[in-house]
């Protein structure tokens, strides 16, 4: 009995044996993997702060835009209320001097008569 129990365990020995190469390469693999997604991770971040960067100044320009924005609204409300009253006293003078001065009448001489 005592030589089937040896018998037993060096096949369990060679069992084990054969099985700590998978078992290194499927540990190996894992570690591979790991690697490669700590990588990815890493890429991944690096794109997520220049796309942090890159909407940092998009808004300063957005900011500056809207304060240019406003100028020019300021300005061309300015240049509209010029224009309308430019507009409004070219109307009076062309009505001032389209329509024919009012007639004089004419005074009779009593002695020419």
């Amino acid at each position: 009995m005592n030589s089937n129990i040896t018998s037993a365990l060096e096949w369990l020995a060679k069992i084990l044996s054969v099985l700590v190469v998978p078992t290194l390469l499927w540990v190996n693999s894992l570690e591979v993997e790991r690697a490669v997604q700590a990588k990815v991770i890493e890429e991944l971040q690096n794109k997520v702060n220049n796309n942090v960067e890159e909407l940092d100044n998009m808004q300063r320009v957005m900011a500056e835009n809207t304060i240019t924005l406003s100028k020019i609204q300021v300005t061309l409300e300015a240049m509209n209320t010029t224009l309308s009253e430019v507009r409004s006293a070219l109307r009076e003078h062309e009505q001032a001097h389209a329509t024919p001065p009012p007639r004089r009448r004419r005074r009779r001489n009593n002695a020419s008569r």
